[in-house]
């Protein structure tokens, strides 16, 4: 499991925040339901705490989401996503577009779509 955590557009009045996007989540099936998932997830989810973290995201596959739902993740409702494909591409073709790209979102692209 990787998480990555990712600081909100500053607002006046409002303190620094951020939140975890937690990726890269997999247990080989022989080890499946053996507690080594929920242990790491445990403790990423100390750690998110210890950092102040407003919230954890993960997008996980259909037979994960069980998995997540029984740590406490809800599905309040999917996010409104606008999939910029030509834009990434020509990014990919130009690195100092791709930088430029990505200084302008809150989450970073470079691992968003790869």
């Amino acid at each position: 499991m990787s998480v990555r955590k990712v600081w909100k557009v500053p607002a006046p009045g409002r303190p620094e925040a951020a939140w975890g996007y937690l990726t890269n989540s997999y247990v080989l099936p022989t080890e499946r339901d053996k507690g080594a998932g929920s242990d790491l997830l445990q403790f990423i989810k100390s750690w998110a705490r210890r950092e102040k973290l407003e919230l954890l995201i993960v997008w996980p596959s259909d037979a994960a989401y069980i998995f997540y739902e029984r740590a406490g993740f809800e599905r309040p409702g999917d996010p409104l996503v606008l999939k910029l494909t030509e834009e990434w591409l020509q990014a990919r073709r130009n690195p100092r577009h791709l930088t430029i790209f990505c200084e302008l979102c809150s989450y970073d692209l470079r691992t968003a779509f790869i």
